[in-house]
């Protein structure tokens, strides 16, 4: 038992070897795999996206009519209790409070659900904003600041430039 856990370790061990070695031989096929993996992500993400509008656009519908149908109900009561129908009246009013109450938990849910969405899509731009900002291994950082030139790059020309100003003082005849 021991030995063949030990060779599973060992066989394990070498495999992520192989891998590692693959990966560091070859750093863009590992970012094209891993924005493959991310257009994957945002594909799912979107298609979500779709089916919390889609309900959300169901909650509105099942909202205006249920809206419509209290109006309905309102003029109902108000013509049986003008006609002296009190009875009818009186269904229509428990039917109405239970409407109105419908009307009330579908206007929250639609809240909440719009909410969702709108976070979700800030999410969305935040993730696609961040996925433009990765970069391929051998690629110098660029810095706002720099007009441009990379930070390494800034950093050597100072440091050129302090020896060339120790030779220039040192040598003031002779330009560098």
């Amino acid at each position: 038992m021991n030995l063949f856990r030990r060779l599973r370790r060992l066989v394990s061990g070498l495999a992520g070897l192989l891998i590692t070695s693959v990966e560091q031989q070859n750093p863009e096929a590992l970012l094209d795999a891993a924005k493959q993996d991310f257009l994957a992500k945002v594909a799912q993400y979107n298609q979500a996206l779709v089916q919390l509008a889609s309900v959300a656009e169901r909650i509105k519908t099942h909202l205006q009519s249920k809206t419509s149908r209290a109006m309905e109900l309102e003029r109902r009561i108000i013509a049986n209790h003008k006609s002296g129908n009190i009875d009818l009246a009186g269904s229509l009013a428990r039917e109405l409070q239970e409407i109105q109450k419908d009307i009330q938990q579908s206007a929250q849910e639609l809240k909440e659900t719009e909410a969702a969405y709108e976070n979700n899509i800030a999410n969305a731009k935040l993730a696609r904003r961040e996925s433009a900002t990765v970069r391929a291994p051998d690629q110098p950082r660029q810095d706002e600041g720099s007009g441009g030139r990379s930070r390494c790059s800034a950093e050597r020309c100072n440091v050129q430039g302090r020896r060339h100003g120790r030779y220039a003082a040192q040598h003031p005849g002779n330009p560098g």
